[in-house]
């Protein structure tokens, strides 16, 4: 998944861009230059996003080049 299928993902899950953006505490442009790939999403509000999702988009799928590809098995605990 790509960082712009990521978004579009998380704004499936909270059904607009503003209601997006205001789970993350960010603007409702940063959502739509998200979804254009204009703009990256800063890795502390990827965080944000994952946990405001419940893991449905996880920091990963957003932000791969900082947190690495998502495992195989999710993010879930082990233990």
């Amino acid at each position: 998944m790509n960082t712009v299928d990521a978004a579009k993902k998380l704004v499936e899950h909270f059904g607009t861009q503003t209601k997006a953006a205001k789970a993350i505490g960010v603007s409702q442009p940063a959502i739509s230059w998200l979804l254009r790939g204009k703009q990256g999403i800063n890795p502390l509000n990827a965080i944000k996003a994952e946990e405001a999702t419940g893991g449905a988009v996880t920091r990963c799928e957003l932000r791969p080049d900082v947190f690495g590809p998502a495992p195989a098995h999710g993010l879930k605990n082990a233990g």
